[in-house]
């Protein structure tokens, strides 16, 4: 009976949900089922393909996840956190699903508890259901509507403002939002519920930031940050049950991600660690950064502070300390690490959550017919979901004149799956590349995304010698040419090493390194253009002669595998 009154009591919130995460979910399974689909699947949420490729691996059997993309480095120590992969990868064999259709699957299952998960912490935050009802599709589907430009954009030219909601991309920050939202609504229970069965709430708080140290690196530290700043509230307020209980929480969670920070340690060690580290942006650094829109948003908090009850007060003024402090670490540490990543996935759905509050406490205080109250809510959480049901809508249109395009990589696609080994590495275009680990079990040479796994510069910037040969840059004329060409030997080889540092410009690598590189590309001929490609695992050369007629691979006297009507040769490396 208890589950049944508690199944009506948030009735509203799961249908909420549902609806979200059916906006979220379904524009690549609607285009699975249009006439426009030939075999070839839709992977356009920022980077989805590298993220896809991690589950892939767990298809193919690599559960350490060393490495996704180069098959000679599977044995590697992992960087990227592989508990969100494993979950997918797992559920969706178990289930007897594809990889594509795990991570189809697990995005509506992932993004609807998300999405309950807000809807119950506000909830909770604010003592109002319409809190929490708005704050579920307004941080999933509206954040965007916080940045004035992108509103601009929107209304004055929608198809350029038109990316699919990051809350579809699988893994990050899909997986790890929903472990960030659980974790606050059972701390919350856990920090306010002091009976005896807080300490249930206590154990799965521990265990969600524990599962969270294998997730994302952002994910867990804004949690002890946050932690932290709240410890120091209740200090300040002498509450020192409270105390023990955020510090005993944070504590059993270091416990349990005491292995993966001994991994850290190891890893940390690796010949390759340091030069692998700052292509993520991980720099030396002491600069100050600061959030308008944060700034904004705890100035109206130190207006109407007085609205609201003495839990969640203090809980906003611990978030807001902690929105500051996470990206300004680099102050203390010296260590910049791309903490945007805080601003865009912790800092702002908090905030939201604190408009939210705000909004829901202000019509209340403003409007005395609960009628009226209730319409309002009402029409703040359809404007929500209809930007949702708009800007993925805007996505689909903007995309599907070139996902129609990629359906003539279909049978190449198929063939590599049916045809050649696992684990064999193919030498193909930029944009194949891009997506051969994700939709097959084969390999590549050089993948964009690949560079944030342990990998050496030398190996990169050998994969952007062999492009340039193929593409006809002239040995005589190199030097030039790579001159012109710094920002993309930049994101090739160092990815965000240069972005983040004051006074140096994106392609400002050091000179020795460019001399090198001129060397090393004025050193290649069509004499030695298979053993060069040869240094590093090659099973198979696709040559995409529709796209990239420059490549003349015919003139390397490879024997042919199969060659199909869209224009790709796929050739054997023997």
């Amino acid at each position: 009976m208890r589950k049944l009154d508690l199944l009506k009591e948030h009735a509203t919130g799961i249908i909420i949900a549902v609806v979200v995460g059916l906006i979220i979910a379904l524009p690549p399974i609607v285009f699975r089922w249009s006439s426009d689909y030939q075999g070839f699947d839709m992977l356009k949420t920022n980077t989805e393909a590298h993220y896809v490729a991690q589950v892939q691996e767990v298809y193919d059997g690599h559960l350490a996840l060393g490495n996704p993309f180069f098959a000679d480095l599977k044995n590697e120590p992992y960087l990227f956190p592989p508990i969100g992969p494993l979950v997918i990868g797992l559920i969706g064999r178990f289930l007897g699903l594809g990889a594509i259709e795990a991570v189809m699957l697990l995005r509506f299952v992932i993004t609807s508890a998300m999405a309950f998960f807000i809807y119950l912490f506000t909830r909770e935050l604010a003592s109002n259901k319409w809190a929490g009802l708005i704050a579920a599709p307004f941080v999933m589907l509206g954040y965007s509507l916080l940045d004035p430009s992108y509103i601009l954009e929107f209304f004055r030219d929608p198809s350029r403002a038109a990316d699919f909601i990051d809350y579809g991309r699988p893994v990050n920050p899909q997986f790890s939002s929903l472990l960030f939202f659980a974790y606050l609504f059972f701390f919350w229970r856990a920090l306010h519920r002091l009976d005896k069965s807080s300490w249930r709430y206590a154990l799965v708080s521990v265990l969600i930031l524990g599962a969270s140290f294998y997730t994302y690196l952002f994910t867990w530290t804004f949690i002890l940050s946050l932690n932290g700043f709240l410890s120091l509230v209740y200090i300040s307020q002498k509450d020192w049950t409270r105390v023990k209980r955020i510090v005993g929480i944070s504590a059993g969670a270091a416990i349990l991600g005491l292995p993966y920070l001994l991994h850290v340690l190891d890893v940390s060690r690796h010949p390759w660690y340091a030069e692998s580290a700052r292509r993520f942006g991980f720099v030396a650094l002491r600069v100050p950064n600061v959030s308008r829109m944060i700034v904004a948003i705890t100035i109206l908090f130190i207006v109407v502070r007085k609205w609201f009850a003495r839990p969640s007060r203090l809980f906003f003024i611990a978030f807001f300390s902690t929105a500051f402090f996470v990206v300004n670490e680099q102050l203390i540490t010296g260590q910049y690490v791309f903490n945007h990543h805080y601003h865009w996935y912790y800092s702002t759905p908090l905030a939201i959550v604190f408009l939210s509050v705000t909004a829901v406490t202000l019509i209340d205080r403003a409007i005395r017919k609960e009628r009226w109250q209730r319409e309002i809510c009402l029409v703040l959480v359809l404007l929500f979901l209809s930007h949702g049901v708009a800007r993925q809508v805007n996505a689909y249109k903007t995309v599907l004149g070139e996902m129609k395009r990629e359906q003539r990589y279909a049978a190449l696609f198929s063939w590599l799956n049916q045809n050649t080994p696992k684990d064999t590495t193919v030498f193909a275009s930029e944009k194949i590349s891009n997506y051969l680990p994700a939709l097959t079990h084969n390999n590549v040479y050089y993948h964009g995304t690949g560079i944030y796994t342990l990998v050496p510069d030398e190996r990169l910037s050998h994969g952007y010698l062999l492009y340039n040969y193929l593409d006809g840059v002239a040995t005589s004329s190199a030097r030039e040419f790579m001159d012109r060409d710094r920002g993309h030997i930049s994101a090739f080889v160092f990815g965000y090493t240069y972005s983040f540092i004051p006074g140096v410009c994106y392609g400002c690598f050091p000179d020795q390194f460019f001399d090198q590189l001129v060397a090393r590309y004025q050193s290649i001929t069509d004499d030695r253009f298979i053993a060069e490609l040869k240094k590093y695992q090659v099973d198979y050369i696709v040559w995409d002669r529709q796209a990239n007629p420059t490549w003349r691979v015919d003139r390397f006297g490879l024997p042919i595998a199969v060659e199909f009507n869209s224009g790709q040769v796929v050739y054997e490396v023997k």
